[in-house]
């Protein structure tokens, strides 16, 4: 390596450390939002989620699109794949526990947003 080449600022481990410490404060804060109103507590019982336990919720909710999974993680579109491009599109994750989620979160970030600007 040469002494005059730019060094990396940070290594991807820390990025990913700091990125999992935000998404676990974000989804405590959820969390905590929702377990606010018994409705919405009462919602986590049923199906699709359907938790037996609400307080066990840890607040996350399923990403909105899912990996690429045309090839595998590992694929670049590069070398020896031989998939057109729209395989490789991200899909939608339309998952009903996922739509059940978002909206109960939802409905508690509004009813949050109401009582503050009561």
């Amino acid at each position: 390596m040469q002494p005059d080449a730019p060094q990396p600022s940070r290594s991807y481990a820390r990025e990913w450390q700091i990125a999992a410490i935000a998404s676990a404060a974000t989804s405590a804060e959820r969390r905590d939002r929702v377990l606010a109103y018994p409705d919405l507590v009462k919602r986590l019982t049923e199906p699709p989620f359907a938790i037996s336990n609400p307080m066990r919720w840890n607040g996350w909710i399923p990403p909105r699109t899912l990996p690429r999974q045309a090839c595998g993680p590992s694929c670049g579109r590069v070398r020896s794949c031989t998939l057109p491009e729209y395989a490789h599109a991200t899909p939608i994750n339309d998952s009903p526990v996922r739509t059940q989620l978002v909206e109960i979160a939802a409905e508690a970030y509004r009813r949050d947003v109401e009582e503050r600007s009561a």
